[in-house]
């Protein structure tokens, strides 16, 4: 599974009266890719198609975003599959250890993604 993971740091320098002291280290986004089979879940009144996140990239995000978790411990996130983009959460699973991404028709049917498709999906997180 082709897996991805960029992290951009940018270092500030401060001064005061000692000189000048640099911090490094300070996060601007998290940008992942990954590919993953398109699954279906299915509730009573509804069903919703998901990607599910590798659990080493879930692990990541989690740590690295404590400070940004919603209800649910949702993350937001930017998504892209294809020539598609949208901003969306995911969602941690407890049944599949990991992240869960959303794909909403409107995407799936831009994009032709079929029930059980392999897709390659592009994901930034604003930190």
């Amino acid at each position: 599974m082709p897996l991805s993971c960029k992290v951009d740091f940018i270092n500030i320098a401060l001064g005061d009266e000692t000189g000048i002291k640099f911090y490094t280290g300070i996060m601007i986004d998290l940008e992942f890719s990954f590919t993953s089979k398109i699954w279906l879940w299915q509730a009573e009144k509804a069903a919703w198609h998901f990607a599910t996140l590798p659990v080493e990239m879930s692990e990541d995000i989690k740590a690295f975003t404590k400070h940004l978790a919603r209800g649910f411990r949702s993350v937001k996130v930017e998504a892209r599959i294809g020539d598609t983009a949208w901003k969306t959460s995911i969602f941690p699973s407890k049944d599949r250890g990991a992240y869960i991404l959303p794909i909403k028709k409107s995407i799936r049917i831009a994009e032709g993604i079929g029930d059980a498709s392999s897709v390659m999906i592009d994901l930034r997180i604003p930190i």
